[in-house]
C-alpha cells in the first residue's frame, strides 16, 4: 500500500504522509508515503503523525516536513 501527494493540516489534528494518528491495536505493513508534509501541529511525521500502534516493514520519502 502507499500513499503520495502534499499533505496539509492545522494545530487541532495530527499529520502525517500516510497516516495522521495510528491508534492502539492497529497495524501498518510493508507501505511507503511519499510528497510533502505541511502543519502547524506539533504532532507532525513523513509517514505517521501520532503514532501508538505498530509499524513494520514501512517507511516515507517525503520531501519536506514543515511545522509552521
Amino acid at each position: 500500500c502507499y500513499a503520495t501527494g502534499v499533505v496539509s493540516g492545522t494545530t487541532s489534528t495530527a499529520v502525517g504522509g500516510f497516516a495522521g494518528k495510528l491508534e492502539n491495536n492497529s497495524t501498518i505493513t510493508n507501505c511507503f508515503a511519499t510528497g510533502n508534509v505541511n502543519s502547524d501541529n506539533n504532532y507532525i511525521g513523513g509517514f505517521v503523525g501520532a503514532n501508538y500502534s505498530t509499524i513494520q516493514n514501512s517507511f516515507s520519502t517525503t520531501a519536506t516536513i514543515t511545522s509552521t
